[in-house]
């Protein structure tokens, strides 16, 4: 089949006056069935209608994929340089994974119920962060603290029975705290290193060494300043002393 040319009538005003053919530069507008155009656009482009909507032009295929039909690649390990579709502002384009990681690495969103590995991650407190901190460490966590300071001023400790046996070992063991208005059950604790000061303040009852002393045997004691056994053993002499007077008259 050999391309033809067409041929266009002639006119003198309103009369045709012959018949010509279609040269370079001739064209049929869009409007009377024709394209409006006068020449081919460039290899790969298609015949679409302009952004004004106004003629028909040559421009560029736009990116369609249908991703039902496409290539199954979930199995595949992504990297960087794999590229998707992506718009920006009306402008279509494609775009690497880098530039996904870079844009999710700068932002400021706030992630919740997520976990992260702290053994493979650095994490950075900042003073904006304490409030969330605390909240985590003193309601929501169950981590064992250690030699951290908690201001019980300002923060309420609540006590569980699994913690017990470590509070015992602190406030009787490894404290050096003073304990003020309790009540010590001395027939389970053993009391040592007692002061006069202790004496003074009152104690009802007492394990000193291996037996009992309550208040009035404390008593007994109030104004001696020597042995007890030395002052016995003076009474002792002058009471024989006064019986051996008496008897021998």
């Amino acid at each position: 089949m050999v391309a033809k040319t067409p041929v266009k009538a002639t006119f003198t005003g309103s009369d045709v006056t012959g018949l010509a053919e279609f040269v370079s530069g001739d064209f049929i507008d869009y409007s009377v069935g024709g394209t409006g155009l006068s020449s081919l656009g460039s290899a790969g482009q298609i015949l679409k209608v302009n952004s004004g909507g106004t003629a028909l032009e040559y421009g560029n295929v736009e990116a369609i994929v249908n991703i039902d039909g496409a290539t199954d690649l979930t199995g595949s390990t992504l990297a960087t340089t794999d590229l998707i579709l992506a718009s920006d502002g009306g402008t279509e384009g494609r775009v690497n994974l880098g530039q996904l990681d870079t844009l999710f690495s700068g932002t400021t969103s706030t992630l919740t119920n997520k976990t992260i590995n702290s053994a493979s991650n650095t994490i950075t407190i900042t003073e904006s962060n304490i409030s969330d901190l605390q909240s985590y460490i003193l309601a929501g966590s169950t981590d064992t603290l250690t030699n951290k300071t908690i201001n019980t001023a300002s923060n309420t400790i609540t006590i569980v029975e699994a913690d017990i046996s470590d509070l015992q070992s602190y406030i009787l063991a490894g404290s050096t705290d003073t304990l003020t208005n309790k009540t010590i059950d001395a027939d389970n604790n053993t009391i040592t290193n007692i002061g006069d000061d202790e004496l003074s303040s009152g104690i009802s009852a007492a394990k000193i060494g291996n037996g009992d002393v309550d208040n009035t045997e404390l008593s007994y004691l109030n104004g001696v300043t020597s042995s007890i056994q030395t002052q016995l053993d003076a009474k002792a002499s002058t009471a024989f002393a006064i019986a051996q007077a008496v008897a021998l008259g």
